[in-house]
């Protein structure tokens, strides 16, 4: 399970592109409500949580991205789906330095 927190918690990260309001805020929003989805028990959640902010990559959330793993917090399969696999979390974004070079997206492997 650890190691599942962890790959989904560096692919997020890869995912996340673009300027949030609140780097940080948004951050530990999302490392939590990506990590509840994927542990229940509160000691793993905070592992996951405190590796998932720790990576300088979270901070740099798609306000598309951020906006769509919080409206579907309470429905991990929605999450996931919506945001992850089909949404604005697995779509390059344009470099926030304007070059237009496309910041990495996320990688969903199904095994």
């Amino acid at each position: 399970m650890r190691r599942l927190a962890g790959g989904a918690c560096l692919a997020l990260a890869l995912a996340l592109g673009g300027c949030a309001p609140d780097p940080e805020g948004n951050a530990t929003g999302v490392c939590t409500v990506m990590c509840r989805c994927l542990s229940g028990l509160p000691h793993q959640q905070r592992e996951c949580v405190d590796a998932c902010v720790d990576d300088p990559a979270i901070r740099q959330a798609s306000n598309a991205c951020v906006q769509c793993v919080f409206e579907r917090a309470n429905a991990c399969t929605d999450l996931f789906q919506d945001c992850l696999i089909d949404g604005p979390c697995n779509r390059p974004t344009p470099d926030p330095g304007g070059d237009g070079t496309p910041d990495a997206s996320i990688i969903v492997n199904a095994n």
